[in-house]
């Protein structure tokens, strides 16, 4: 289909949002205006009643089949092990032909969990690689997927026609879709975002235990540890959901990193400067060339 199709198409649909946090809030925000009809539910009245009143979307319910019964496209924007258990909540009021899709930060439990709802739904895994450390409705940000990679995980049933259509959603809002397949989506994050998470958790207890017998150590610290501890401000309920969902692959660069760790320990150990050296400016070289528009 061409851009105009697609356009077409989804002018005389309805896009039910479930979950209006700061992902699916932000995504309701970035769509309205697209769909004939946006419908936001979450089970929180004040959280519709909010996202009615900004203008997010354009009808919101705490009921669930009210949300779903008219849908075409369905999003799951609830923390990861709500949308296992929702899947199968959903599972006998889907529309015929409709789209389920969801924001999950790890995709094999929930495509895998996907493939039980009736073959005529079409199913496809979803994760914006965007955030903060704040959550709820009150962060939503119709800006936030901007430049941002949006990764889909597509199942065997996925229809070229459905990953096409959500590819051009995704681009409309100022993201860049990213085809991957499930299992190497959950390694990939693994490393670049759940293994940073679990660091910055241990930098930040780590001081903690200076900081009980020198307060000062809080007052010392700047921007840097700041910044590297930024993650580890990160809502705990939606970081346990990722650890225990994705636990095998997290432990797996959890290892990796304690040998890359250990390997630094013995070249410090040894005042082995030229080692060093090297295996900074390897580092330094590697993050620059990552981050060429970063300044730091």
């Amino acid at each position: 289909m061409k851009e105009d199709d697609f356009i077409s198409t989804i002018k005389g649909q309805t896009c039910s949002i479930i979950g209006l946090g700061l992902m699916g809030g932000s995504l309701a925000a970035a769509l309205h205006g697209m769909f004939h009809t946006i419908i936001g539910y979450d089970l929180r009245p004040e959280y519709v009643k909010i996202a009615v009143e900004k203008n997010y979307i354009d009808k919101g319910t705490s009921h669930l089949s009210e949300a779903i019964k008219e849908a075409n496209i369905i999003v799951l924007a609830t923390p990861m092990r709500v949308i296992l258990n929702m899947i199968d909540e959903i599972s006998s009021i889907l529309p015929n032909k409709s789209i389920v899709m969801d924001l999950g930060s790890v995709k094999v439990p929930v495509v895998e969990k996907m493939q039980s709802l009736p073959d005529e739904i079409q199913i496809i895994g979803g994760h914006p690689m965007c955030g903060r450390e704040k959550s709820g409705i009150e962060a939503v940000d119709p800006h936030l997927f901007k430049n941002a990679p949006f990764i889909l995980t597509p199942a065997a049933r996925t229809s070229r026609n459905t990953i096409d259509l959500l590819s051009f959603l995704i681009q409309s809002i100022g993201a860049r879709p990213l085809i991957l397949e499930a299992e190497r989506h959950d390694l990939l994050v693994a490393a670049i975002s759940h293994l940073p998470y679990l660091i910055a958790c241990n930098l930040v207890r780590s001081a903690e235990i200076i900081a009980l017998n020198d307060a000062e150590l809080w007052d010392v610290a700047s921007s840097g540890f700041r910044d590297t501890t930024r993650l580890a401000a990160s809502n705990v309920e939606m970081s346990l959901d990722i650890l225990l969902t994705n636990k095998d692959r997290i432990l797996d660069m959890t290892r990796m990193f304690q040998e890359q760790l250990a390997s630094f320990i013995s070249l410090l150990e040894n005042n082995d400067e030229d080692m060093l050296r090297d295996y900074l400016s390897s580092v330094q070289n590697i993050r620059k060339h990552l981050f060429v528009s970063s300044p730091t």
